[in-house]
């Protein structure tokens, strides 16, 4: 009796040794994997925990169905067999979590590859089985496994640790060896000496165990972030005559990449439909060439000179209200769900709502076997991005729950925004891929720099990822505006499309955003469905997207306070007086690469001149829209002139403005180390 029970005991001590073993390893990988330069040290927490608590769990029950009977079927050593049952289990799992971003890949399309895997761990199991059974069966074999049992973790722990340290800390890599010679130097001494007094492995097999799966989870739930918006009171109403407010933006959308809007390229039937239920505005501009000032100027309705929210690291001052706040304060419940980092809270962009779901979130989890399992299970709590379809989901989840509310909801779409990674079936039949690019382009930093020149054909296939994106856009907003109608809210609602800004392919030899002003960035989207119409009008006077906010006030007879602060009002166009919209004069700044420029576009032309040099250039938007003829500023002196003391009366409204506020500089974000290797990543700062 007392034999087997010795024997189930020596079983658990290596399933526990072999588990721990290979968690930590798996975690080790998943800390070099993970793109992430600065990795918080909880995000290695949960992994370990699942990794070890799968492994564990997985021999045992291989183990209790098929390793006992193999035991004692081929006459094997039940010490080694249960050690090399468990290196099998754990090879495959690193495997997998060495080639965790092309996990699905190898699932769907290459499964010959997990065949590979198998055969690579059936190997490591005959080979573990004989070297442990070696040292088992040596004269002080029960002494080395004990030691090996505990110490192995422990070694493993403390290299975990120093791979940490040297991809998130500032110490140096002498240092750090230093300190891992000296801490593993103790640490073996002080084991030695704890085996020597005859001290039981088990218990601190089973102490880290606990940490694994018990402490280490603990303290990562303890820690994460949760949004906790400013209610500040809110009293939810239900008499609003506009009963729903439905903003969709789409970020990166070019204009004319949409059929609505002429593009021959794409097809987006969706959108199409949404622009034959309500207005289309042919002419519609952004504020801003990028995210940050576009949205700020898009939710307070004033110009990016008086906001001044231009920077990467820029905050939208508390002192302007915008639209959420206006539509809270008057009882509508707020909420958005989205992905774009610079509509993070840190930017203060989810003032006004009580509800705020953006990604990408911070590095929950590293990329590993155990981070493949949490996000497989957990999709939409655990995963630090969120794709198209799973914003859309979140999205019509959110609605069948509040449909009986009166409410505001902002649905932001990334795509098309570069990393340009479309779903293969929404990339056409005819196009021709270029196999040095592949079917995903994750940033533009090397095209921006000069190291990449693409040429003709592969600049047409880049086109091709971008346009495919559109469609997988526009094929998810499909699904979204079903999803209003199932619930009997899409004829009743006011719904808004735009986008905040467009996207250059080399019409005036760049590519991307935020470096110009010219069309390709500036002229974006707008449709407007009001509740209960079905127009189908197309607007072609010049707007801007500066305008949404008192639109929207407009539309709900909520009292804009802001008042001359903010562009002018949409609504005439909207209505049956169009002839009360008084056409202004629309400007544009606020780059973020290369020097700063500002531009105005006024009676079908757009002078954009540079902020250092000086330097100006006019375009006639009605012969020329594509701004590849600058007009003979000296035979157009009158027009430039003209365009010249428009900028100046708006900047000069915009000082008096910003004084009145006590907005005096611009603020700055709160980045944390995380944050900032974010923006780093994203080629947003250097």
């Amino acid at each position: 009796m007392r034999k087997t029970s010795d024997s189930a005991k020596q079983i658990i001590i290596s399933a526990l040794a072999v588990s721990l073993s290979i968690a930590i390893l798996d975690a080790s990988i998943g800390i070099i994997a993970t793109e992430t330069k600065f990795l918080m040290f909880r995000s290695i927490l949960l992994p370990i925990a699942v990794t070890a608590g799968v492994s564990f769990l997985l021999l045992l029950l291989s183990w209790h169905l098929a390793g006992a009977r193999l035991v004692k079927r081929f006459n094997l050593d039940m010490i080694p067999a249960v050690i090399s049952l468990g290196v099998c289990i754990g090879v495959t799992e690193l495997l997998i979590s060495l080639n965790y971003r092309n996990f699905d890949a190898y699932w769907t399309m290459y499964r010959t590859k997990l065949f590979v895997f198998i055969v690579i761990s059936i190997f490591a199991l005959f080979i573990s089985y004989f070297i442990s059974r070696r040292i088992y069966r040596s004269q002080t074999g029960a002494l080395a496994g004990s030691v090996l049992s505990i110490l192995i973790p422990l070694i493993l722990t403390i290299i975990m640790i120093m791979i940490w340290l040297n991809k998130n800390s500032e110490i140096t890599a002498y240092h750090l060896s230093l300190g891992f010679f000296s801490i593993v130097i103790l640490t073996l001494g002080l084991f030695f000496l704890l085996v020597k007094s005859g001290f039981d492995t088990t218990i601190p097999l089973v102490v880290l165990m606990f940490l694994a799966l018990v402490a280490g989870p603990a303290f990562f739930f303890m820690t994460k972030k949760t949004y906790e918006p400013s209610a500040s009171g809110f009293k939810p109403s239900s008499d609003h005559k506009v009963k729903q407010v439905i903003l969709i933006t789409i970020d990166t959308l070019r204009a004319d990449a949409l059929s609505s809007y002429g593009g021959t390229a794409t097809s987006t039937p969706n959108i199409d439909s949404l622009a034959k239920d309500g207005t289309l505005f042919k002419n519609a501009y952004s504020a801003a060439p990028w995210t940050l000032p576009a949205f700020s100027s898009m939710m307070t309705g004033v110009s990016p000179t008086v906001h001044r929210t231009f920077a990467s690291d820029s905050v939208l001052p508390d002192k302007f209200k915008t639209i959420a706040e206006y539509l809270r304060d008057s009882g509508y419940y707020t909420a958005a769900i989205g992905d774009n980092f610079y509509l993070h809270t840190e930017f203060n962009m989810d003032q006004g709502f009580l509800e705020y779901n953006f990604y990408p979130r911070r590095q929950m989890v590293i990329d590993s076997f155990g981070a493949t399992l949490i996000k497989k299970s957990f999709p939409n709590t655990m995963n630090p991005y969120a794709s198209t379809d799973q914003l859309t989901d979140l999205a019509i989840d959110w609605i069948g729950k509040n449909r009986d509310s009166d409410f505001f909801l902002w649905v932001h779409y990334y795509d098309p925004h570069i990393p340009y990674a479309p779903p293969t079936e929404y990339i056409s039949k005819n196009a021709v891929p270029d196999d040095s690019i592949g079917y995903q382009l994750w940033n533009a930093s090397a095209i921006r720099d000069g190291h990449f020149a693409p040429s003709a054909s592969q600049r047409k296939w880049i086109k091709e990822l971008y346009d495919a994106e559109v469609r997988y856009v526009d094929a998810s907003l499909g699904r979204l505006l079903e999803a209003f109608k199932e619930e009997s809210l899409y004829k009743s609602s006011l719904i808004i499309l735009t986008s905040d800004h467009g996207e250059e392919f080399w019409e005036h030899d760049g590519f991307e955003h935020g470096h110009t002003l010219y069309n390709e960035l500036l002229r974006v989207p707008l449709i407007v469905k009001l509740p209960g119409k079905h127009s189908a009008r197309v607007v072609e006077d010049e707007v801007t997207t500066q305008s949404l906010m008192p639109t929207v006030l407009e539309l709900t007879r909520i009292p804009n306070e802001s008042g001359h602060a903010t562009a002018e009002s949409l609504a005439p166009l909207l209505t049956e007086s169009p002839s009360s919209f008084a056409e202004e004069p629309l400007v544009s700044t606020g780059l973020l690469y290369y020097e700063n420029r500002e531009g105005v576009i006024f009676h079908g032309s757009k002078y954009i001149e540079s902020l250092v040099t000086g330097q100006g250039e006019l375009y006639d938007l009605r012969t020329d829209p594509r701004e590849q003829s600058p007009l003979d500023l000296s035979r157009n002196r009158l027009k430039s002139d003209q365009a010249k003391n428009i900028m100046n009366n708006h900047n000069r409204k915009s000082e008096m403005l910003t004084k009145e506020l006590g907005v005096s500089s611009t603020e700055k974000a709160a980045l944390d180390k995380e944050k900032i290797e974010k923006l780093k990543a994203l080629n947003y700062i250097q």
